[in-house]
């Protein structure tokens, strides 16, 4: 309500400082999502949750963690935690395989980079498929590691 109350003061404005001269408002709708990473209805996932074992916390963008299950669908800026004594696999669309450890936070960042925030992952990249890349970082320092 606030927005359309500003929106209207601001469309106020522009027409009576449009009347002293040539002046063109132009009004953008807003977008259909407020958040740009929110998968839309054709948007294929990035991956799926192929194995859990005691467990995997699935956060999709601006909203709460949530029990992961199996073949869930994972797209951009998903979270995905583990905590201790749980193990999860993650396959990506190109067959690659994110196995996490326990006690690990990764951040889907794409289907080639996924983020580790703490924790242990392994990666595995299929023949043929173009490798991910896994960011890990710590207070120490940053560590990239890159397979080709």
């Amino acid at each position: 309500m606030r927005q359309l109350a500003l929106l209207t003061l601001l469309v106020s404005t522009l027409l009576s400082v449009s009347s002293s001269g040539p002046f063109a408002v132009t009004l953008a709708a807003p977008s259909a999502s407020r958040h740009p990473a929110a998968p839309t209805a054709g948007t294929p996932p990035v991956a799926r949750v192929k194995f859990i074992d005691h467990g995997l916390g699935v956060q999709p963008p601006h909203q709460k963690l949530r029990k992961g299950k199996m073949k869930d669908p994972l797209f951009n800026s998903y979270l995905l935690r583990t905590r201790a004594h749980q193990r999860a696999s993650i396959r990506f669309r190109d067959g690659s395989i994110l196995n996490m450890n326990q006690q690990t936070d990764a951040l889907l960042r794409s289907s080639h980079m996924t983020q580790v925030g703490r924790g242990e992952v392994d990666e595995i990249v299929t023949s043929g498929a173009h490798g991910g890349v896994v960011q890990k970082f710590s207070d120490a320092g940053q560590l990239i590691a890159t397979w080709k």
